[in-house]
């Protein structure tokens, strides 16, 4: 960051910056691939506002991306010593199983993702993330049948989630165990489906950001919306893009066609 963006950052926190619209912020940068802009404008973050620090789901982007940029030992002492308020300390939990789980440390992933480790009860139920992370730990703890029917409810309830690809790999590992063919195949060809969404996702999001009123990008994305019938979103898309392009006729033709869907 520059020393310039740097000084509007500190001069927005300074001014009380929306902490929700902050949290948005690093998730998406994270999603892109952009860890050491995070790591970077934390930094600033937290020292120009000592109440960031209370914001678990802001301790634990702050926490990932030093990780993903190879800081994994700061990450860990971030969370460690972090005093987060009751509302967000889940955050920090399963960010710190995120860490344990890179480590390999199963046991210690398990333990602090579920409520006893003889139950099927999950500590933080709400959030995707407990649910993918536990899945991931049990599978590499040769514990397959339940790894399977916690990644099946993550992916039911969260289909369209980063993760989702990663969870139907390994839901195809475990049909393969069990010689079951038919099932392997369909969880094989749900995550390479995912996987390409979410490759066009990432790109279509990388082009808007370049090219901010470029039309084709913004329809792009809201066609992938489309493809899955999430028409909310697409709707908020498309809003967008006529907003910015009032002459681009097949932004309207497309609005008006999610607007008929919506009824």
């Amino acid at each position: 960051m520059s020393w310039a963006a740097q000084a509007l950052l500190v001069l927005l926190l300074a001014l009380g910056v929306d902490q929700e619209a902050l949290r948005a912020a690093w998730q998406e940068a994270l999603e892109l691939d952009r860890a050491a802009l995070v790591v970077r404008e934390a930094e600033a973050a937290f020292g120009a506002d000592a109440e960031l620090a209370r914001n678990g789901e802001l301790l634990a982007l702050r926490a990932r991306a030093l990780a993903q940029t190879g800081s994994l030992d700061a990450a860990r002492a971030l969370l460690g010593g972090a005093g987060p308020s009751d509302a967000t300390r889940a955050a920090v939990e399963v960010e710190l199983a995120r860490l344990d789980l890179e480590a390999d440390l199963l046991e210690e992933v398990i333990a602090r993702l579920r409520v006893a480790r003889d139950s099927s009860e999950l500590r933080y139920p709400e959030r995707p993330e407990s649910w993918v992370l536990l899945g991931k730990a049990l599978f590499r703890n040769r514990e397959f049948l339940p790894a399977a029917a916690v990644l099946r409810h993550f992916v039911t309830t969260w289909r369209m989630h980063p993760e989702a690809p990663a969870a139907w790999h390994l839901l195809a590992r475990e049909a393969n165990l069990r010689r079951d063919a038919k099932e392997a195949r369909f969880c094989r060809d749900r995550g390479r489906e995912l996987s390409t969404w979410h490759g066009f996702y990432r790109t279509r999001r990388l082009q808007i950001e370049a090219e901010p009123d470029a039309p084709l990008p913004r329809l792009g994305l809201a066609q992938l919306w489309l493809s899955i019938e999430e028409l909310d979103a697409a709707r908020g898309v498309l809003l967008e893009l006529t907003r910015r392009c009032p002459d681009f006729a097949r932004g309207f033709a497309t609005l008006g066609e999610v607007e008929r869907k919506l009824g």
